[in-house]
C-alpha cells in the first residue's frame, strides 16, 4: 500500500460537497448543440418550426443528423410536435460562463434535446439557483470550476472538457410535472433546503445558528474562490467533487458567508460593479462585426475588428479562466463573423466589471479564509 501524499489525510477529513448536498446531477445534454440552442430567439423558433413541419420520414436527411443511442430526428419531430411547437417553450439556457442562449425546451428525455434533466432543472424555476461543479478534471491546468448558476444549463455550462454537475440551492419536493413543460412556466410549490439531514444537524451543532441555505451557499462559494485553498488542495480537487473546510467560530463562517454571497450576485449578473471610467467601454466605428478577437495590452483593449473593440480591459481581467474558458475570449470567439447586437455590446462591460469584481473579492476571500485557518498561511 502506498503512503498517503502530502496533506491527503487532511483533505479527507473535510467534508465533501456530495455530503453537504442531498440531490445534484449533470446539467442538460442537448446532443444536438446546433440544432438545439441559438444566439438567436428568431432564428431559433424558425428551425424549430421548421423541423416540425418537415415529414417525419424524411427530417434527418433534410437537416443532415446523425443518430445516436440518445437522440434520434424521429424522437426530437414527436417532441416537438406534442409540445405544438409554441413559443411558450422558448427559453434561455446557461451554454458557457457569462453567455446564454436561447433554446425549446420541454424536459421529455431524448426529445428534442437527449438528455433535458428535468428531474433538476424543474429546482431552478422561479429565479432559482445554484452551484456548478465538476468531479475530477481531464486537462492539466489549474482548478477554477465553480460557478453560480441561474436557470437551465448545459453540461458545459462551466467547462468544456469535463461533465458539469449542478447543485440546486433549494429543491421543489412536489413530484416532477409531465412533460411537455414550458420551463418559463414552472412553479415551485412546496420549497426544501437542498441539504442533507447529517450536514445539517452538524452544521446547526458546530455554531449554534441556523444558516439558511442562501449563507451556507455564500460560505461554499467563497471557500471555493479562496486561493490558498485552491493551491493547497489543487492536487486533490483534480480527483473528486470538492471537500469543504468549516471555520470555527460563527464569526469567521459568517464574513466568509457574505464575502462569498456577493460573488455569487455577481456571477449571476444581479448586481454588476460599474468602475469610473467603466471597464469594457464599447469603442470605434464600424459595422460591429467580430473579425478577429485579439488584445492590446499597450491598449488595455480587446479588438473585435480593426476599428472597433472593448476599451479599459485589464490585462489580468481579459485573462481570467473560469472551468477552463479565459471568459471573455470565449465570449466574443464564440461570436465570429456575427454582428453584435447593442445588448452584447453592454454584456461585454458587464463581464468585465463581474471579472474585475471577482478578481478584488478574492483576495478579501483569502484575508478571511486566512483568519479562518492560519495554519494554511504560506502553504
Amino acid at each position: 500500500m502506498l503512503p498517503p501524499r502530502s496533506g491527503e489525510i487532511e483533505y479527507a477529513a473535510l467534508i465533501s460537497v456530495d455530503d453537504i448536498f442531498k440531490f445534484r446531477t449533470m446539467g442538460i445534454i442537448t446532443k444536438r448543440d446546433a440544432l438545439t440552442t441559438d444566439l438567436e430567439e428568431d432564428s431559433l423558433w424558425k428551425r424549430v418550426q421548421a423541423f416540425a413541419a418537415a415529414p417525419r420520414a424524411s427530417v434527418r436527411e433534410l437537416f443532415k443528423l446523425q443518430a445516436d443511442n440518445d437522440w434520434s430526428s424521429l424522437n426530437a419531430h414527436d417532441d416537438l410536435n406534442a409540445s405544438g411547437p409554441h413559443e411558450r417553450h422558448l427559453t434561455k439556457v446557461n451554454y458557457a460562463p457569462f453567455d446564454q442562449r436561447s433554446t425549446y425546451y420541454t424536459g421529455r428525455t431524448r426529445g428534442f434535446m437527449a438528455r433535458p434533466t428535468l428531474e433538476t432543472m424543474r429546482h431552478m424555476a422561479e429565479d432559482g439557483f445554484g452551484l456548478s461543479l465538476i468531479r475530477k478534471m481531464d486537462v492539466d491546468d489549474a482548478w477554477n470550476h465553480a460557478l453560480a448558476i441561474g436557470g437551465l444549463m448545459t453540461h458545459h455550462a462551466v467547462s468544456m472538457k469535463e461533465g458539469n454537475y449542478l447543485y440546486p440551492a433549494w429543491l421543489d419536493s412536489a413530484a416532477a410535472p409531465e412533460t411537455p413543460v414550458a420551463f418559463n412556466e414552472l412553479k415551485i410549490t412546496d420549497r426544501t433546503e437542498n441539504l442533507t439531514p447529517a450536514f445539517r444537524d452538524y452544521l446547526d451543532a458546530r455554531y449554534g445558528e441556523h444558516y439558511d441555505p442562501e449563507q451556507i451557499l455564500g460560505y461554499i462559494y467563497a471557500v471555493l474562490h479562496a486561493p490558498t485553498y485552491r493551491s493547497r488542495y489543487a492536487e486533490f480537487l483534480r480527483i473528486d467533487f470538492p471537500r469543504i473546510p468549516f471555520a470555527e467560530t460563527p464569526e469567521q463562517f459568517e464574513a466568509l458567508s457574505v464575502l462569498g454571497w456577493d460573488l455569487i450576485q455577481t456571477h449571476l449578473l444581479k448586481t454588476v460593479p460599474r468602475s469610473k471610467p467603466r471597464l469594457g467601454d464599447y469603442v470605434g466605428k464600424g459595422d460591429h462585426t467580430v473579425e478577429a478577437v485579439r488584445y492590446s495590452p499597450q491598449e488595455a483593449t480587446v479588438w473585435i475588428n480593426k476599428t472597433q473593440g472593448f476599451a479599459n480591459v485589464p490585462q489580468a481581467v481579459w485573462d481570467f479562466h473560469i472551468g477552463g474558458y479565459q471568459v471573455i475570449d470565449k465570449y466574443l470567439k464564440s461570436r465570429k463573423g456575427r454582428v453584435l447586437n447593442l445588448d452584447e455590446q453592454t454584456h461585454v462591460g458587464n463581464i468585465a466589471e463581474a471579472l474585475n469584481f471577482t478578481i478584488a473579492q478574492m483576495a478579501k476571500i483569502d484575508t478571511a479564509y486566512l483568519a479562518a485557518f492560519p495554519d494554511q498561511a504560506g502553504g
